[in-house]
C-alpha cells in the first residue's frame, strides 16, 4: 500500500447480509439484526477499534497485518504460506488465530466463483485499523546483539564526499542516461576508491535525488546534499517513510526492503538491497546472524583543520555536513579515514558559479575546523570569489516574479529542481510540464499571468492543476499504539513475555484441538498469481485495475500450467509477456467445475464473490516503464530480445535505447536480415529472451548458404540461368496461375516450390 490508510480492497459492512453476520458471531439471524447498527458505529469508533486490537493474541495481528499489506484482502493459500514464513505458524495455528478476528467481524472469509477461499479486512474499520498495523513485519530485533559492519568505501562519509566531488568533475552521461564509464575512472583515480564502488555510489546519488541528470552530464544539488548529510531525503519519500517505522529498533533488512517497496510510486526507482548501508542514517550490520538495520541521526564534531597550505584536514569524527560543504569549495586529495582536500582558484570559483559567496564559503570552513581559519588562506579565497565572474546558461522554462516573491517561489519550485538566476529569477528544465509549473506557483499563492482572477474557467483549470500535482502529505511517525502492538507481536515471535504476560493463545488453541491433518486446497489461477507478485513484483497487489487486466488472460489456463509459466518469470514484462504469447494460442472458456478442497469451519465459509474494483491509475504506463528498463539492461549487456510488433515478430540484438525529443527508439540489429534497425518503443507490445542455444537459420531461409556443390539441376530452371534472382519465400500459385520462373512447383501435388517441400524426401 502506497499510503497506511489506503485500503482499496476492503469488504463494506453493508454487502454482508444479516445471516452471515450470524455465521460469524455465532448468534441468530435475529440477534444478527438487532446488532447490526451497533457493529456499524463500533467498526467506525477509534477508540473501539484500539482496544478491540490490543484484545487480540498476537498470532492474529500478525495474519490481519498480512492481509491489509495486501491491499485489504488476500488469498488464504498465499496467507499460508506468508505467515509460515515470517511467523513460523502452521495452517492449524492460522485458523485458530483469524477466527478471532471473524468473531469480532474485523475480517470475513469470501468464496470467488471460481472456488478460492480469501480473507478480507471489514470496513469502516479497515481504515482505523491499517495505520495501527501500518510496519508489523518490522519485529524488533535485540539491540544488545546488533553489530554494525560499514564497508570501507560504500559508506555514507564516502557517498557524501563522493557527491560533493561532482562540480570538480566533469560528469558525463551515455546515450542511455547511465554514467559514463570515463567519467567513473577520472574520479576513481583521483579519490582513491575503486571504480565499481564509484558507480555504485554515484548512482545512489541519482536514485535518491541528490545527484540530477542535466542535459548530457550531471550535476549537483548541494541543498538536497545537506539535507542527506542530516538523514533526510526530501526527493525520496519512502526513505522517509521506513526512517519514521523503524525509529531506533532494529529490524531484519528483509522485511525493511519489503517496506521500502511498498512505498514506492511511479515516480521513484526500486534501490539495490545494498543501497540502506550507503545512505546517511541508516546503519547495517547483523543481529544473531541476521542482516540487520536501524535508524540513527547522523552526528559528528567539528573537528578539522585548515592549514596555511591550503589544505584541509578532516578526521573521522567530522560531521557528514561538514564533509558535503567542505567538497562543494575545495577538491578531494584522498579519501581514506581522514578526508584531505586542496583549497584552491578553480575549486573556489565553481562553488561561487553555484550561488555560493566568500562569506558563506569561509562560515564553511570555519564550521568544520576547530582552529581559527589562517590568514592568507582567508585572503585568497576573498580575493578569487571577487574576481570571479560568472555567466549563466539556461534553456528550459523561465519564470519571473518580484524580488520580494522569489523566497516564496524557491520554495515552491524546488520539487522541480529550479535553479536562481538572479534575483526573483528562476529556470526550470524544459522537459516539466507547463501544468506542474502552474501548479507549483499557485500553490504558493503566485499566479501564472495568464490566469485571470475573475474567469472561472481559468481558476478551476489552476485548481485542478494544484490538485493533481499537489505533493505527498508528510509521514507522520507510529502512532503510540501501533509501537506497542509491534513490541507485543516482536516479543511473542521472540517467545518473551509482554509487560510481564507471555502469550500462550496459540499454545491453549493446539492443547484445546490437537492439529488434524487438513487437506491443502486445490491450487489456483489467482492463488498462483498472487504468489508470484508478493515474490516478484508486489506493485500489482497495490492495484487492482491492472490485477484485474492480467488475471482475466491467466484464468485461460489451469493452476498447474500457470505454476510452470510463472516459474519461468522473474519480472513483470516477463509475465505479460509470457501470458500474451501463451493465451494466443489458446482461448478457452474459464472451467465452471468448483475445485474439490477439504470441508471448513463455519467460521471460514462464504459464498461471496470479490469486489470489483475500480480503476485507479492507468496499468499501461508502469507496463512501459518496465519495458523500457528491461530494454535498457538488454543493451548493457548486447543482448538479443524477440520484439512482439503489431504485425510480425523481429529478433534484435539490441545496441541503444535512446530518447529522441519525446520519442523513445530501440536501436539494435535484425538478425534475421542482418541490417541495422530503429524501432519506435511505443510500437512494441512485448519481448522475450531468447534460449542460449537459439540459431536465427532454424527459423530463416538463407539460400546464400547453399554452396554450389549442394544444388541439384533439378533445383534451378533454366530461367534461372538467365541471372534472375530466385524467390527465398515459399509460394503457392493461385488455381490456374502459372508458377514464375524458379518456383518449380513439388511433384507431390502441394503446389509449394520442389527445394521448400520434398526436395530431400526419397520419393519425390
Amino acid at each position: 500500500m502506497s499510503s497506511s490508510t489506503e485500503v482499496p480492497n476492503a469488504w463494506p459492512l453493508r454487502s454482508i447480509s444479516d445471516s452471515e453476520v450470524a455465521v460469524f458471531l455465532h448468534v441468530s439471524e435475529k440477534e444478527a439484526r438487532k446488532r447490526r447498527p451497533i457493529l456499524a458505529k463500533q467498526l467506525a469508533d477509534p477508540v473501539w477499534v484500539a482496544q478491540t486490537l490490543d484484545a487480540l493474541p498476537a498470532a492474529s495481528l500478525a495474519a490481519l497485518g498480512l492481509v491489509l499489506e495486501g491491499g485489504g484482502q488476500r488469498a488464504e493459500a498465499v496467507l499460508v504460506r506468508l505467515v509460515h514464513e515470517r511467523f513460523g505458524m502452521s495452517r492449524v495455528d492460522f485458523e485458530a488465530a483469524m477466527r478471532e478476528a471473524v468473531q469480532r467481524l474485523l475480517v470475513i472469509p469470501l468464496r470467488t466463483s471460481w472456488g478460492e477461499l480469501r480473507l478480507a479486512v471489514v470496513e469502516p474499520a479497515a481504515a482505523l485499523i491499517a495505520p495501527l498495523l501500518a510496519g508489523l513485519d518490522l519485529l524488533a530485533l535485540s539491540s544488545a546483539d546488533f553489530a554494525p559492519a560499514e564497508s570501507t568505501t560504500r559508506n555514507p562519509r564516502i557517498f557524501v564526499a563522493l557527491c560533493a566531488a561532482v562540480p570538480h568533475h566533469e560528469i558525463r552521461l551515455t546515450s542511455v542516461g547511465d554514467i559514463h564509464r570515463g567519467s567513473i575512472k577520472r574520479l576513481a583515480r583521483q579519490v582513491g576508491v575503486d571504480e565499481v564502488s564509484v558507480a555504485a555510489l554515484l548512482e545512489t546519488g541519482l536514485h535518491v535525488g541528490v545527484l540530477l541528470r542535466q542535459g548530457e552530464g550531471v550535476r549537483l544539488d548541494l541543498a538536497m546534499l545537506a539535507e542527506a548529510a542530516k538523514g533526510r531525503y526530501p526527493r525520496y519519500a519512502p526513505l522517509g517513510v521506513l526512517a519514521a517505522q523503524l525509529g531506533d529498533a532494529v529490524v531484519a533488512s528483509e522485511a525493511a526492503a519489503r517496506l521500502l517497496e511498498r512505498s514506492l510510486t511511479a515516480q521513484h526507482t526500486s534501490l539495490a538491497g545494498d543501497t540502506l548501508g550507503h545512505l546517511p542514517g541508516f546503519v547495517t550490520g547483523t543481529a544473531n546472524g541476521v542482516a540487520a538495520c536501524t535508524w540513527r541521526p547522523p552526528g559528528g564534531t567539528a573537528a578539522g583543520h585548515v592549514t596555511p597550505s591550503f589544505e584541509v584536514f578532516l578526521p573521522p569524527e567530522s560531521p557528514l555536513l561538514d564533509v558535503a560543504h567542505v567538497g562543494a569549495c575545495s577538491e578531494w586529495e584522498r579519501l581514506d579515514r581522514a578526508f584531505v582536500a586542496r583549497i584552491t582558484k578553480p575549486s573556489i570559483a565553481r562553488a561561487v558559479a553555484a550561488g555560493a559567496r566568500a562569506e558563506q564559503i569561509l562560515a564553511w570552513l570555519a564550521a568544520a575546523s576547530r582552529h581559527p581559519i589562517p590568514q592568507n588562506v582567508e585572503a585568497a579565497i576573498r580575493d578569487w570569489a571577487g574576481t570571479m565572474v560568472s555567466a549563466t546558461i539556461a534553456t528550459g522554462h523561465v519564470i519571473v516574479v518580484e524580488p520580494g516573491a522569489a523566497p516564496r517561489a524557491a520554495a515552491a519550485l524546488s520539487r522541480l529542481a529550479a535553479r536562481e538566476i538572479a534575483p526573483g529569477v528562476f529556470v526550470v528544465d524544459g522537459d516539466e510540464r507547463m501544468r506542474e509549473i502552474t501548479g507549483a506557483l499557485g500553490r504558493a499563492g503566485i499566479h501564472h499571468r495568464g490566469t485571470s482572477g475573475d474567469d472561472g474557467s481559468a481558476d478551476a483549470a489552476l485548481r485542478e492543476a494544484t490538485a493533481a500535482n499537489a505533493p505527498a502529505a508528510a509521514v507522520p511517525a507510529p502512532l503510540p499504539a501501533a509501537m506497542r502492538l509491534r513490541a507485543r507481536v516482536a516479543a511473542w515471535r521472540r517467545g518473551e513475555p509482554f509487560e510481564g504476560v507471555r502469550d500462550d493463545f496459540l499454545d491453549k488453541a493446539r492443547a484445546a484441538q490437537p492439529a488434524v491433518p487438513i487437506a491443502a486446497p486445490s491450487p489456483t489461477p489467482q492463488g498462483g498469481l498472487e504468489r508470484w507478485a508478493t515474490e516478484h513484483y508486489p506493485r500489482l497487489l497495490r492495484d487492482p485495475a491492472m490485477f484485474g487486466r492480467i488475471m482475466s488472460l491467466a484464468r485461460l489456463f489451469s493452476a498447474s500450467e500457470l505454476e510452470s509459466l510463472l516459474d519461468e518469470c522473474d519480472t513483470f514484462s516477463d509475465l505479460v509477456t509470457g501470458l500474451a504469447m501463451a493465451s494466443v494460442k489458446r482461448t478457452r472458456p474459464v472451467s465452471s467445475a468448483q475445485p474439490s478442497e477439504a470441508v471448513r469451519r463455519s467460521t471460514i465459509a462464504s459464498t461471496r464473490s470479490p469486489p470489483t474494483i475500480p480503476v485507479r491509475r492507468p496499468a499501461l504506463l508502469w507496463q512501459r516503464e518496465e519495458l523500457r528498463e528491461r530494454l535498457q539492461r538488454a543493451a548493457r549487456r548486447g543482448d538479443a530480445l524477440a520484439l512482439q510488433l503489431a504485425d510480425r515478430v523481429r529478433y534484435v540484438e539490441i545496441s541503444q535505447v535512446i530518447r529522441r525529443g519525446t520519442i523513445w527508439m530501440v536501436l539494435g540489429e535484425d538478425l534475421a536480415i542482418d541490417v541495422d534497425v530503429a524501432l519506435r518503443l511505443d510500437e512494441i507490445q512485448a519481448i522475450a529472451a531468447l534460449p542460449d542455444d537459439f540459431e536465427i537459420e532454424s527459423i530463416t531461409a538463407d539460400d546464400d548458404d547453399l554452396d554450389d556443390d549442394d544444388l541439384d539441376d533439378d533445383d534451378l530452371d533454366d530461367d534461372d540461368l538467365d541471372g534472375q534472382s530466385t524467390p527465398r519465400k515459399p509460394w503457392r500459385p493461385a488455381p490456374g496461375q502459372t508458377a514464375p520462373a524458379g518456383h518449380r512447383p513439388c511433384p507431390c501435388g502441394s503446389g509449394v516450390r520442389y527445394r521448400n517441400c520434398c526436395r530431400e524426401v526419397v520419393t519425390a
